[in-house]
């Protein structure tokens, strides 16, 4: 465990998700409010999912 954990706001853009995400190493991340608040969590597969559906990669690649 530990007290540095990078989180997500749920307004934020999947590019910058990915990008906390991904450097960090890490599959998942919990997903703040404004109230910073856990509303959900985000994870590899949903940010995967998410570039396929907007294009930016291919499903053969």
């Amino acid at each position: 465990m530990t007290r540095a954990v990078v989180t997500a706001q749920a307004d934020q853009p999947d590019g910058r998700t990915g990008a906390g995400v991904s450097d960090g190493g890490l599959h998942h991340a919990p997903v703040l409010d404004d109230h910073h608040r856990v509303v959900g969590m985000v994870t590899q597969s949903d940010l995967v999912a998410a570039l396929l559906k907007d294009g930016v990669m291919s499903a053969t690649a």
